[in-house]
């Protein structure tokens, strides 16, 4: 599992621009290996245990349950980063 976090100071478009760069944040602890603590998820197959009600994007969702976590669509996912880059200005 890699993890990015919004860095300080950062704007969305910046984070945005990380996601599945080599430029990602290492896990503090094993703490981020923790499935409660996701706040969202972005997949290229359905295959880790999420927590109920986790926003999560996958390539290839089978394996998700709908009912169980909250499934985005690509235009989702574009459309919340241009929401956070533009209140953030």
């Amino acid at each position: 599992m890699t993890t990015y976090r919004r860095r300080e100071g950062r704007d969305a478009m910046a984070f945005a621009g990380r996601i599945g760069a080599p430029d990602h944040d290492p896990p503090a602890d094993g703490v981020d290996r923790d499935p409660a603590r996701i706040g969202a998820a972005f997949l290229v197959r359905g295959d880790l245990p999420l927590p109920d009600g986790c926003p999560v994007y996958a390539l290839h969702p089978a394996g998700l349950d709908a009912a169980a976590v909250r499934l985005l669509t690509a235009s989702d996912v574009v459309n919340s980063l241009a929401h956070n880059a533009s209140t953030a200005n």
